[in-house]
């Protein structure tokens, strides 16, 4: 009964506190400028007084009957306001925003190294390359044992947690304890600032055909993509594109139109706008700019390519500058800023919409009890070429282009290739065949859970091994130019460069 009675009088707290924290949110919000701003910060709660919503939140924390832990509800009932909300709308941790930052910024302070775990011990998967780590010493396969005179074996941390024990100022020392071939060693780092290039691979996979893949719209991706440009060719002679997308979930709207820049080479066309709530309409031009000469463009995209990912191909085709093959992509058109809070944290508020240049709102359809957001059942039409195109969700390709084993493997499957980086590394990533390969993998795997072996894709498996041990020996790039080669995608792009009837509308 007396549970019963608690939950009774709980509930309505949790309610009424969850609409404080809502007011609480909405004014506790800093003056700093927000990290993912695309449009200008609202200033009207800065002289708001919140001294009494402050003080009712500490009031309930020091009076209620039962000890209660203040930021656990604090985040629950953010976490309950935000689940009101549009999908894209959400509350950030402090240690989730560091992430999201040291993404955002391109750079992070570490040691440059990968790990994973398994059976109670983090091993180094990769030391990355003119890192500390690679400094010190340290090698793919080392088991690490203490950080400091903390001891790693048995914690069963991931990474997100390991990184913790990196935590460091520039060039304080960190000293770590690994074992290698049976003997431990002490091998001391120093930390320094790592720049991560927002472009994964960029070459001339064809003649005069640049292709260049970008993991996310970071800050600096901008720079990122004309060095990768500048590798490849130069400024005078015509040179085709091939532009991955694919898996890139976006970023920074003004970095975006900075590459959309390299591509057009006229002033003035729309690339994107945005419409909020004051119905105030923001549009985003081509400046003329062009410094380099693009000729044919191809995008690729699937379902995870997002938001930046999608204003870049609906401009594209929307100016029928170029061809969209691959998947059709996510499908996220609202527009978020991010305001940091005083815990370190941060909210991220959807305040606006964007819209491709023919007026297209690509956002995916989704409902909730306070928000409905409908489909575009309109068609929409090309500004060049007239050719139909559907409404919200997600840009649609112009060709439907597969990935390779996409979604077409076994859950058996996707835990063999998921257990296949360990099983190399504690192999030595020896050489196999793949008869050897397949049973000696099998047997790994059987420790940890019976694995029924006709159900192991053996092809896929083979490939992923050769092409790990390619990235391994032979680095990053000649790892991609190796998946490359055999990608369906990319090959249906290489082949409709070639067509030059389908071209012929589409270049400038």
């Amino acid at each position: 009964m007396s549970g019963k009675l608690t939950y009774k009088i709980l509930e309505p707290l949790l309610l009424a506190l969850m609409v404080i924290v809502g007011i609480f949110v909405g004014l506790k919000l800093s003056e700093k400028k927000a990290s993912f701003s695309i449009v200008k910060d609202d200033t009207s709660f800065q002289n708001l007084e919140v001294g009494a919503i402050e003080e009712i939140v500490k009031f309930i924390d020091a009076k209620y009957v039962d000890k209660i832990d203040q930021e656990e509800i604090l985040v629950e009932a953010i976490q309950s306001i935000f689940s009101g909300l549009d999908p894209h709308s959400n509350y950030i941790s402090p240690d989730r925003l560091q992430e999201i930052n040291e993404e955002m910024e391109g750079s992070y302070v570490g040691v440059g190294v990968r790990t994973i775990y398994h059976n109670d011990t983090v091993y180094v998967s990769e030391v990355l390359d003119e890192s500390p780590s690679k400094a010190a010493g340290l090698l793919r396969g080392d088991k690490l044992l203490f950080i400091g005179t903390d001891s790693l074996s048995g914690t069963g941390k991931d990474y997100s947690v390991l990184r913790k024990y990196f935590d460091r100022e520039e060039g304080e020392e960190v000293k770590i304890t690994i074992l290698r071939d049976g003997e431990e060693k002490q091998i001391s780092i120093t930390p320094e600032a790592i720049s991560v290039s927002s472009v994964d691979v960029a070459y001339e996979i064809a003649e005069n055909t640049a292709y260049i893949k970008l993991a996310r719209f970071s800050e600096h991706v901008y720079t990122d993509f004309m060095t990768a440009l500048e590798s490849i060719g130069d400024k005078k002679t015509k040179m085709d594109l091939i532009l991955d997308l694919r898996d890139n979930p976006g970023g920074y709207l003004p970095q975006t139109v900075k590459i959309l820049n390299q591509i057009f080479k006229e002033k003035g066309r729309v690339l994107v706008y945005t419409v909020g709530r004051d119905q105030k309409k923001v549009e985003y031009k081509t400046n003329g700019k062009r410094f380099y000469n693009v000729d044919k463009v191809i995008v690729l995209i699937n379902e995870r390519s997002a938001s930046a990912s999608e204003i870049i191909a609906g401009a594209i085709q929307d100016w029928d500058r170029g061809l969209v093959i691959g998947e059709t992509s996510y499908g996220k058109g609202l527009v978020q800023e991010q305001y940091p809070l005083k815990n370190g944290g941060a909210i991220r508020l959807t305040v606006s919409r964007y819209y491709t240049p023919s007026g297209r709102l690509i956002q995916r359809p989704f409902k909730n009890d306070r928000l409905e957001e409908d489909a575009d059942s309109s068609n929409y039409l090309t500004h060049v070429l007239k050719r139909k195109m559907s409404g919200s969700g997600g840009i649609e390709p112009d060709l439907n282009v597969m990935q390779a084993y996409d979604n077409a493997h076994t859950e058996t499957c996707q835990f063999a290739l998921d257990k296949l980086d360990i099983y190399s590394l504690k192999n030595h990533d020896a050489d196999m065949a793949k008869s050897t390969l397949m049973s000696k993998l099998h047997q790994f795997l059987s420790k940890e859970q019976a694995v029924d072996k006709n159900l192991l894709c053996e092809n896929l498996i083979q490939d992923e091994y050769n092409n790990r041990k390619i990235y391994i020996e032979k680095g990053n790039d000649a790892w991609y130019k190796a998946i490359n080669a055999d990608d369906p995608v990319i090959l249906s792009a290489l082949e409709n460069l070639k067509n030059k009837d389908l071209f012929a509308g589409l270049q400038e």
